[in-house]
């Protein structure tokens, strides 16, 4: 009935229309009440349908924000809010799984009152690189530090983040677990090259490497001790005229130039050519004394070694030993 109060104790009669008198109603001026339960009115509330009423700040209620908890709101756009995102900054997430994100944000200490040097200090190739965790500079100097302090990941594609040190990753490194990265350029690298420092890989099969083999040609390593190696391996100059006077052939034993090697200065240029004159090969590896007779046979097979005509009257007996 018309005499009758719905609201006997509320003069303006549930004024907002919520069938809530006022005595009863938290929010008696506005039709929503506090729609999100966190005890602001509809009315007076910046994110009626936010009970967080915008929890990371970023400006956006929350159900209007992608990333109610996330200020930068997936800021590496690998649609991972970074509440949740176990590399907030890194958009593959740790892509070689060596627990360190490809990127951090970080931030260097301008004050300079933590210590001793500046942050700057600490940057690669800086007067305290590599020196951050020693230091205690890893906080103090988050973007100076963050590669030594392993808070951001130098190599994103390797997980054993440069193994050999030597600045490259696995990724752009021909030899991972090589620092000199193949020193003898052999295309063996060194952390599996017998030889690293010798680019014939022992040449001569004597277990000796070139940097350590006195005859690094020579498989038997001069056997005669006459300190002369046999030389297996050389090179002759294809030029034609090496010192003037010809091809390095013309340098050749019964040649033009035979005997001029040392005169014309030609040894290096001729190794082959002038191996012997040049004292780059052994005449006679078994022979010590390099046939000493000059009959052209070495003593380990001259049957009179010190007998240039080697018995020329064929009694059995070298010259030394045979009274006529």
């Amino acid at each position: 009935c018309g005499n009758v109060d719905s609201c006997p104790g509320d003069d303006i009669n549930d004024i907002d229309s919520d069938n809530l008198c006022a005595v009863d109603d938290v929010c008696f001026e506005g039709g929503t009440d506090d729609r999100d339960s966190d005890g602001i009115c509809s009315s007076a509330d910046s994110c009626p349908a936010d009970g967080e009423n915008d929890a990371d700040g970023d400006g956006y209620c929350g159900n209007y924000d992608a990333c109610p908890h996330d200020f930068d709101n997936d800021i590496d756009g690998d649609d991972i809010c970074g509440d949740v995102d176990s590399c907030p900054f890194d958009a593959e997430n740790d892509a070689d799984g060596d627990g360190i994100c490809a990127a951090n944000s970080c931030k260097d200490d301008v004050s300079n009152q933590y210590l001793e040097a500046n942050c700057i200090d600490y940057y690669s190739g800086n007067e305290r690189s590599g020196r951050c965790a020693a230091d205690g500079a890893c906080d103090v100097c988050g973007c100076a530090c963050q590669y030594e302090c392993q808070k951001a990941d130098r190599c994103p594609n390797d997980s054993l983040n440069d193994a050999d040190s030597d600045g490259l990753c696995a990724s752009e490194d021909s030899c991972p677990f090589d620092s000199d990265n193949d020193a003898d350029s052999d295309q063996i690298c060194g952390d599996v090259d017998s030889c690293r420092q010798d680019s014939n890989n022992d040449s001569d099969s004597d277990n000796l490497c070139d940097s350590e083999d006195s005859c690094p040609f020579d498989g038997d390593n001069d056997f005669d001790s006459d300190y002369l190696c046999v030389q297996l391996q050389c090179t002759d100059s294809v030029a034609d005229n090496v010192a003037g006077a010809g091809s390095c052939g013309t340098y050749g034993f019964g040649r033009a130039n035979a005997g001029k090697c040392v005169q014309d200065g030609v040894c290096d240029l001729c190794q082959c050519s002038c191996s012997v004159e040049c004292g780059l090969s052994d005449p006679c590896p078994r022979d010590p004394f390099n046939d000493a007779d000059s009959d052209g046979i070495c003593a380990d097979v001259d049957s009179c070694p010190l007998d240039t005509a080697n018995d020329r009257d064929g009694d059995d007996l070298c010259f030394a030993a045979d009274s006529c």
